[in-house]
């Protein structure tokens, strides 16, 4: 099963949400970014936008995603954009611990809003 262009851009759009998300939750409970992972300082290299993340990164998130979306596919199910589309939803403000690294990209996450999508199976 080949993806349409259009379930490609909700892969991605939904793999961004996703990793607000995530993101979003590390930022809450005091992590910061970091070049590398360090747990005893919550730092976290992959606090900054989806679109800086490396392709590997980001193939983790899409991947399952795209995979599901196959599955959906082969069952004869199928996605619906609806006239209201996706639209980004606003979060409370993320308490932040003051970044110590002046190179830390100004990143706030932000979730996606997908209750404008629709899944339906056509009768035959």
């Amino acid at each position: 099963v080949v993806l349409s262009a259009e379930l490609d851009e909700f892969v991605k759009a939904y793999a961004e949400s996703v990793h607000d998300q995530w993101a979003y939750a590390k930022i809450e409970q005091g992590w910061v970014y970091g070049e590398q992972i360090n747990d005893k300082y919550r730092q976290h290299s992959n606090l900054k936008s989806y679109k800086l993340l490396d392709r590997k990164d980001t193939t983790k998130l899409e991947d399952p995603i795209r995979e599901a979306l196959k599955s959906i596919e082969k069952l004869q199910f199928r996605l619906e954009k609806t006239d209201a589309g996706i639209m980004r939803i606003a979060t409370k403000p993320v308490q932040r611990k003051k970044q110590k690294d002046k190179s830390a990209p100004d990143y706030t996450p932000k979730a996606m809003d997908f209750t404008s999508v629709t899944i339906n199976r056509e009768m035959q």
